[in-house]
């Protein structure tokens, strides 16, 4: 990746990676690099009431096959934006969010929860369009107590014709949690999760989880000597 900042802007540049569902369902094929890299640019607000930022993304789909002993290629064009921040209540208090969509978002959505393209019966690609955000409140309860509220979630748009009914449709999870900080490098953390995802053919399934957690943040500071 190579990225660049000047002022609220922001560009990168992305080496290119394509994950397709195979015409019919069956197991994520990886496609070779992409002549384009992923193309993203970002832009930062600030002020005392927090911040927002707006991003575009856009990038070559493509997928390499053999036919009849000759390599072959189709490519598509993906794209995406994505608007989010945070909002300060209350002094301490804040609000998060984000908000994205697109077709072949593919990786950049979800840790690759829908690909970013479908294979057709004539090799071509198909994007595959996906919703996703979530929001999160935080609270500040005292000087070393703090929660977070989080809900989140994913809509993907297949064409269950080409991909089958075995892909991922829709994801939701909330979570809650307690965050104490007896000292300010050191926190302790309980956390109750409870996440769904539902496929395609209509199966669901959920979880339920209760995690324990505890962070040290080592601190350190370089100084020069200017003797």
């Amino acid at each position: 990746m190579i990225r660049f900042t000047t002022g609220g802007w922001q560009f990168a540049i992305e080496n290119a990676e394509t994950t397709l569902d195979p015409y019919g369902g069956g197991t994520r094929i990886f496609s070779a690099s992409a002549f384009f890299p992923d193309l993203v640019a970002r832009y930062n607000f600030f002020g005392d009431w927090g911040n927002l930022s707006i991003a575009g993304l856009m990038r070559q789909l493509n997928h390499q096959y053999e036919e009849s002993d000759v390599t072959k290629k189709q490519s598509t064009i993906g794209f995406g934006i994505t608007f989010g921040g945070k909002i300060v209540l209350f002094e301490k208090d804040d609000i998060r969010f984000q908000f994205s969509g697109g077709n072949g978002l593919g990786r950049y959505a979800s840790l690759n929860f829908a690909n970013s393209a479908a294979i057709k019966s004539d090799n071509t690609l198909d994007p595959i369009t996906s919703y996703l955000g979530f929001i999160g409140y935080r609270h500040i309860w005292n000087d070393v107590l703090r929660s977070n509220l989080n809900v989140s979630g994913i809509l993907v748009e297949n064409d269950a014709s080409i991909v089958g009914g075995e892909v991922n449709k829709i994801a939701w999870s909330a979570s809650v949690n307690l965050l104490y900080s007896p000292v300010n490098m050191l926190t302790f953390g309980l956390e109750f999760m409870r996440g769904n995802r539902e496929l395609e053919n209509g199966i669901k399934g959920k979880v339920d989880r209760l995690q324990f957690s505890a962070k040290y943040n080592f601190s350190f500071a370089a100084t020069v000597d200017h003797h």
